[in-house]
């Protein structure tokens, strides 16, 4: 009887994707996915319903602080649902990224004993939190819709594909920072900085009309902030944007998205010899 042999090696491309391996290695996927949601809503009081509140609030604290007190313009827009759109929408960037920038630490001892594809910790990551966040998307839409009465058209089919990309955003970076504080353990202080330095830096808690030109366009090249401007244009029927600015922003995007492959193969590959 024939045996089948596999032979482990670290011989491989930087942006090679084993396409076929991640297919086998599925179930892994799966159960990695299941594994991560009944951590974050098993053995909580209200489990997934926190989807709905810590937005709710939060939304609720923009209005009073930056509403309210501080009196920031929001485009003629509701405040609260100006606010709660700019809040929901960053969650799929802001989640992503913290439960993908400790990756290596979080599953150091799984690694060190069996061999599977590493790109399968970020994958299912991304599957567990889409599916969590998704949530959070249907109650806003419930709120948008019956709540205050707005349109829907066709563009709200866009919105999907929008959010994909700002969560593998979120992964990529998230992949990045897992990489930099595996191997400088200081750097793991900054992670939670950079969430809020992203927060400030992308027209969540204000629109781009209220910036000046040159930082309106130095903020429409963030890869966070032009989908979360581009959402909004769509659900309020804005012309903030600019399509020139759409093939900038996605080739940011494009680099860092590589960038973070690169990195975490890099760092994949020579796990064994800094562990």
């Amino acid at each position: 009887m024939k045996n089948d042999i596999t032979i482990i090696n670290s011989e491989k491309k930087f942006f090679e994707i084993n396409f076929f391996e991640l297919m086998q290695f599925k179930n892994m996927i799966f159960f990695f996915t299941l594994r991560d949601l009944q951590t974050v809503y098993l053995q909580t009081i209200l489990g997934p319903l926190w989807l709905i509140l810590i937005p709710l609030i939060s939304s609720s604290m923009y209005t009073l602080i930056f509403g309210v007190i501080a009196n920031m313009p929001t485009d003629g827009i509701d405040q609260f649902i100006f606010f709660y759109t700019g809040t929901i929408f960053f969650s799929f960037f802001g989640t992503n990224f913290s439960r993908n920038s400790n990756l290596f630490n979080s599953y150091a001892n799984l690694m060190k004993l069996i061999y599977f594809p590493r790109l399968v910790i970020p994958i299912s990551t991304f599957f567990s939190n889409y599916f969590s966040l998704s949530i959070s998307l249907i109650f806003f839409m419930f709120v948008y819709i019956f709540i205050f009465n707005q349109p829907v058209n066709i563009n709200f089919l866009v919105i999907p594909f929008i959010l994909i990309y700002v969560s593998i955003i979120g992964c990529s970076l998230g992949m990045i920072f897992s990489c930099l504080t595996f191997k400088y353990k200081d750097l793991s202080n900054t992670v939670g900085l950079f969430s809020q330095l992203a927060l400030y830096i992308s027209p969540i808690v204000y629109p781009v009309s209220s910036m000046p030109n040159f930082l309106q366009k130095f903020s429409l090249i963030n890869p966070i902030a032009y989908p979360i401007a581009f959402m909004r244009d769509l659900l309020f029927e804005k012309n903030t944007f600019d399509i020139f600015f759409f093939y900038i922003n996605i080739s940011v995007g494009f680099v860092i998205i590589l960038f973070s492959y690169f990195l975490f193969n890099y760092f994949s590959k020579t796990f064994q010899d800094v562990v």
